[in-house]
């Protein structure tokens, strides 16, 4: 921060540090800040996502909302954005509008096998058995794939010689 003030990743950098540090309140300052530094046409979506989480996860949700909408209309393909604005409708409780941003989510990142899983407890929540049970079933079956050489599935890793 001494060599580059007003460095808008290292502000938001270090509200994520408070936040895992549960000091909520520096962490939300340090997010407000890296927001205030952006002036009036801001271009980083991260500091406003992070603060609309905060707000999500302190049952804040009007706040949480405000936040989390700016932040989708400067990074409107993070599915990262689409997936909290849903816990957060989720927790209102406005269950469409938590399924249309988690479709969002989806459609942006079609083999996270956690965004089908809340879209399954979304559908079942709102009766919709048979659209839970594909979302499940779909779940299950990325689940069942690796998402990286770096992390692959022990089951797909089996010594050839053995049953």
């Amino acid at each position: 921060m001494a060599l580059h003030p007003k460095y808008i990743e290292a502000e938001n950098n270090l509200g994520l540090a408070w936040r895992e540090l549960n000091d909520l309140d520096k962490a939300r300052t340090a997010f407000e800040t890296a927001i205030e530094w952006q002036g009036t046409a801001p271009s980083d979506a991260q500091p406003f996502l992070n603060l609309g989480k905060l707000y999500g996860d302190q049952h804040q949700p009007e706040k949480a909302v405000e936040y989390l909408k700016r932040a989708a209309e400067l990074a409107p393909n993070n599915p990262t954005i689409h997936e909290e604005l849903s816990h957060v409708y989720a927790a209102q409780p406005d269950l469409t509008r938590a399924k249309e941003e988690l479709e969002k989510a989806i459609a942006l990142a079609p083999n996270v096998s956690s965004l089908h899983y809340q879209l399954g407890q979304l559908y079942r929540k709102q009766g919709m058995a048979d659209q839970a049970k594909k979302e499940f079933d779909l779940t299950a079956k990325l689940s069942g794939s690796h998402s990286s050489e770096k992390t692959p599935n022990p089951l797909s890793i089996r010594n050839p010689n053995e049953p």
